[in-house]
Formats: structure tokens, sequence, C-alpha cells
């Protein structure tokens, strides 16, 4: 639609209607489409040439009032120091706008984390349902977040969603169990899963995507006749029984957590300082599985930096497939998340319970859809 720049933004009906002498209503009448049958074509004619010569655009208040329709969807997320949470809600945008929706985007920390504020915010925008999306507050606060909304809402890789709400979500625990296989098959035998999950002293347990990682690791290693070395701190955290210790020359698997200080400003910095410590503690082991791929690189700089060769001594991975990690001076073995399907899903199921609220009431269900092992050059010694 053209404008023209003789008239400012915000030209409203009564404007509309002063220019062409005419009634307000019977402008109204025009730029409703339930309306129009109402006046001559002529008249008709004449109000929408102007409404596009002004460049009119119908107030969203009003709309919301004459239809009881917004058409604008929220999403509530939290991006913290990660690639992966931008790079879901650029998808849900997609979907959103292609079902012939408007997005709102919220990230908590623009409210310090302070869930009932973002939710005023959101609700000030009229949304007629929400998407959350990578939130990991406690979740007692999500449980209590999620009952105080009284419209349609998907959780998507939400670490605490209730029971009650549709969580769309990747395989994370299938993906882990296959990722350690894959180091296992490479002749690893001391394995680190490193996870990303900082605050674990300030909880008390980590959220259902922490323990996925966590769960697909151990199998992995107990399958392969091997055992986990954790801390009694560490068994506390994942609710784990101890195995009997067996032969050293089985697998063995430890977890462990990076450092987060203040001067971090970014989830490389925990990789590169983490393998930083390990090296000077010369406590490297043989792979080390990281939760994303931005501790993977990290971990891969100081490596390089420390002239430990990858993947000769050490073989590191990542998660979620970010472009990065394709172009690094040692290209990552990743995981790589059905993305599109899962905010597609997402997108898809939150428009139906809008459409269809009296056949359409929420079951609690929960996908978790299959992931790819991409396999480069940070496992792999190129034959």
């Amino acid at each position: 639609m053209s404008t023209n720049s003789k008239y400012s933004a915000g030209v409203t009906q009564q404007d509309i209607a002063e220019m062409l002498s005419l009634s307000r209503s019977t402008v109204a009448f025009a730029l409703n489409p339930k309306h129009r049958y109402k006046l001559l074509p002529e008249t008709l004619k004449l109000v929408l040439d102007k409404a596009e010569e002004c460049g009119y655009r119908p107030q969203k208040a009003a709309t919301v009032l004459g239809t009881g329709r917004s058409h604008v969807i929220g999403v509530i997320y939290q991006h913290g120091i990660y690639h992966a949470p931008i790079q879901r809600v650029r998808h849900l945008a997609h979907y959103v706008i292609q079902a012939g929706y408007q997005l709102v985007a919220i990230d908590t920390e623009w409210f310090k984390h302070d869930l009932l504020a973002t939710s005023n915010h959101l609700m000030d925008s009229s949304v007629e349902g929400v998407i959350f999306c990578n939130l990991s507050n406690t979740e007692d606060q999500i449980r209590e977040f999620f009952g105080s909304l009284r419209i349609p809402q998907v959780a998507v890789s939400c670490y605490s969603a209730p029971a009650n709400i549709e969580h769309v979500s990747a395989d994370m625990e299938r993906a882990f169990y296959e990722m350690t296989r894959h180091h296992l098959e490479q002749g690893s035998r001391e394995l680190n899963l490193l996870l990303s999950f900082h605050d674990a002293e300030l909880r008390g347990h980590p959220g259902s995507m922490v323990v996925q990682r966590f769960k697909g690791f151990e199998r992995a290693i107990r399958e392969a006749g091997g055992y986990l070395e954790l801390s009694a701190k560490d068994r506390e955290i994942f609710n784990y029984k101890s195995q009997a210790r067996r032969s050293p020359r089985k697998p063995i698997g430890r977890i462990s957590f990076p450092v987060r200080k203040p001067e971090y400003t970014d989830a490389f910095a925990l990789g590169f300082h983490h393998l930083e410590e390990l090296a000077r503690e010369d406590a490297v082991p043989e792979s080390l599985i990281c939760s994303n791929d931005e501790i993977a690189a990290g971990a891969l700089t100081a490596s390089i930096k420390r002239n430990i060769a990858v993947p000769g001594r050490l073989r590191i991975s990542g998660a979620d497939d970010a472009p990065f990690s394709a172009y690094s001076g040692i290209p990552i073995t990743t995981i790589r998340q059905p993305i599109p399907q899962i905010m597609g899903n997402a997108v898809r199921r939150l428009i139906e319970l809008i459409e269809n609220p009296a056949h359409s009431k929420q079951t609690g269900k929960a996908q978790a859809l299959p992931c790819e092992l991409i396999i480069r050059d940070s496992t792999v010694i190129a034959p």
C-alpha cells in the first residue's frame, strides 16, 4: 500500500470523514467488511481510496472491541547467553505470520524475570494465546504463572512446564544417548558431560532438559558396561544411586557444571574457562560432551590454545547446531533439533485452541520429536 507523505501517521476514521465531508458512521461502515453492504458502491470506493491514500491502519483496541478478536499471539521466552532461543523465536514468528496472526515476543530478562510484569505487558497487547519458550524459572514459579492466565497456552522447550499444558520439544534424552554412544564408538573411555546448570546450588534440582541430557548420557555409559563417578551432591541433584565400580577398562562417565562468573557475558567463556581449569588440574577427559555449541566452541578454543589435539587427544561435541559450529577451525559435532517442526506444531496447536475452544481442550500431551546427530571433525579423525 502506498502512502502520501502529506499525511501524518495515525490517521483516524474521523480524519477521513472530515476529509470527505461524510459522517463518521459512513466511514466506519466502509472500513468494516461486515457493514459495507449498507453503502452505495461509489461511496464505498471513495472511502477505501482515501483510506489507502492516507495509509490508514485500524487501531488495535477498536478492532478488538468491534470483533472480539485481535489475531495476536504472544511469546514469552528467555534468551540468556545462548543462540538457540532466538533461533526458536524466529521460527515461531514465521509460522505465526504465515497463519495470518501477529506476534508479540517478550524476553523475561527485560522485566528482571518478573513473570507477572511480563504477563501484564503481554496482556496489554490483547494477545489471544501465549507460547512459552525456553523458560527456566523454578517449577513453582512456572506452575503459578501458567495457572494465572485464562487464555490458551502451549509450552516449547520449557524446563518446568505444568503437566496440564501441552508441551512440544526435542527428545534430548535420546539425542544425548546417541551422542554418548558415538563418543564410545570412537574409542573414548573417559567421558565428561558438561551441563549448563549454573544455579544447581540455589534450586536444588535441575530442569527437565538438563535431566534428559543426564539420563541419555547415563544410559549409554551403563549399557556399555561402564559406570558414573559422581559426587554426593550430584547424586542428590539427579536422585541417582551409585553403581558398584567395575573394571577400569570399562567407560567412566562424569558430569560437571561450568562456573558462571559476572565477567562471563556469553556461553563461550563458560566452555573456555572450564577446559582451562581441567587442563591446569591435568584432568582433561577423552571426551567432552557439551550441552550446547557455545560451550563446545569455547572448550575447543581453549584446547587449541593448550595444544590439546582435537580429536586425537580430546573429542568435543555440542548441541543445537548453531551456524558457527560448522565453520569453526575444527567443525564441531553437534545435535540438530527439528526446530521448524517443533515451532510449527506449537503454533498450529495454539491456533486450534484459540479458534475452536469448544472442541479443542488442553490435553497436557507432551511431544518429544527426534533429533539428528551431525558428525564433524571434532570427534572423528579423518581417514
